[in-house]
């Protein structure tokens, strides 16, 4: 009897172990929209939308500086990074301050995007009907941990990477600059 005690706590325990685990991974899902064979994601900037250029072949991210006014940021001085080359040519990069970026209950903080740009970009992506606010680069893709599904769509951030500047509200965990806090799944 108290072995077949034993096996069914075990197993009871695993299963709520599986299903804290689901849980977690859900809340780092993050839809994506392919068109013309480009990943996109609509993301609010200090609470407006705004669609991001998926782009793992950018080393940093970037937003729009010419859409400041509109979005309630701050550009800032001549980035010590120094310019940023693509489809728009090369521009100077300027520090932005002043921006929350967020996708449901994910949210950034003090992820440092910078400003560059966009109009040439917009011209080129303008002629398919596209207009981005900014570029999600491997700077954040990477900080995250994070795995493009091509099959679902699907942008995954990993909860166990250590983040820099990433939180998650009403989330499973909270990420600060150094360290993981874990919150109790039941």
């Amino acid at each position: 009897m108290f072995k077949g005690f034993t096996t069914f706590g075990i197993v009871s325990f695993c299963m709520l172990l599986i299903s804290c685990r689901t849980a977690e991974l859900a809340i780092n899902e993050m839809q994506l929209n392919l068109r013309n064979n480009m990943l996109f994601i609509t993301l609010y900037v200090n609470d407006k939308k705004g669609l991001f250029l998926v782009d793992t072949g950018a080393g940093i991210s970037l937003i729009d500086y010419n859409q400041a006014k509109r979005y309630d940021f701050n550009i800032g001085a001549k980035s010590n990074r120094g310019s940023v080359t693509g489809v728009g040519g090369s521009n100077t990069l300027f520090t932005i301050s002043d921006i929350d970026v967020m996708y449901n209950e994910f949210k950034t903080k003090d992820f440092r995007f910078y400003g560059s740009d966009f109009s040439m970009i917009n011209d080129v992506f303008g002629r398919n009907g596209i207009r981005i606010l900014g570029i999600l680069g491997s700077d954040f893709l990477s900080a995250n941990a994070a795995t493009i599904n091509y099959n679902t769509k699907k942008l995954m951030l990993n909860a166990r990477s250590k983040v820099k500047g990433v939180s998650i509200k009403k989330g499973v965990y909270s990420y600060t600059y150094s360290s993981l806090h874990s919150a109790p799944c039941f």
